[in-house]
């Protein structure tokens, strides 16, 4: 976390809203590859999300 982010309040938003983006791309990339698997016939004990979500 950026020195900023602790004192600012601008800057610990922008700060939270990367991290939050970056977490919803990492769980799309998540999501695909389960996909990608049960799509592939790996069978899953779990429902992959649908895309987009």
């Amino acid at each position: 976390m950026p020195d900023a982010a602790i004192t600012d309040d601008h800057a610990s938003a922008a700060y939270g809203s990367e991290v939050e983006a970056w977490g919803k791309r990492g769980w799309g990339q998540v999501a695909a590859m389960c996909r990608w698997a049960s799509d592939h016939g790996m069978v899953l004990p779990f429902t992959c999300p649908a895309a987009g979500r």
